[in-house]
């Protein structure tokens, strides 16, 4: 059902070759706006065979920026109480708005320390998970139905 996920630090990583990966593991586009240079949306696919290993070195960076800057800059603003969420909705849109994706959330979760605050990022954690199963148990149905 779902890729084999190996965990890698405080992260679960997709091994590399797991066909169609860069079609979903994306950056937000509020994280590429902020961004200084244009990336190529060409980058990890078969797609931009010219100059790819600087196009993929590029969409790297920017992802080690999110992961290294905005990531602890969210969990500062929590943790000093100057971001207070209350909702799996507001999570999610502080995240965006940060530039942030929500499959990082275990790392924010590690990195916060309100119990609150943890017990809010956990409920949006296993909602994503159960809405992700149920999906598939409906596509799986609906097939199963249609031969």
């Amino acid at each position: 059902m779902f890729a084999q996920a190996r965990r890698q630090g405080t992260a679960v990583v997709v091994p590399d070759g797991v066909k169609g990966k860069q079609l979903y593991n994306l950056l937000r586009p509020e994280l590429v706006r902020g961004h200084s240079m244009p990336l190529s949306p060409d980058a990890f696919t078969g797609f931009g065979r010219h100059n790819f290993q600087e196009h993929n070195r590029e969409v790297r960076e920017l992802t080690q920026l999110m992961v290294t800057k905005h990531i602890p800059s969210l969990v500062k603003d929590i943790n000093e109480g100057r971001i207070l969420i209350t909702s799996t909705l507001e999570l999610s849109k502080i995240l965006h708005e940060r530039g942030v994706n929500t499959r990082y959330l275990a790392v924010v979760r590690s990195k916060v320390e309100s119990q609150m605050m943890k017990g809010v990022i956990m409920v949006d954690m296993v909602s994503r998970v159960v809405k992700n199963f149920v999906r598939h148990l409906m596509r799986k149905t609906s097939n199963e139905n249609q031969l």
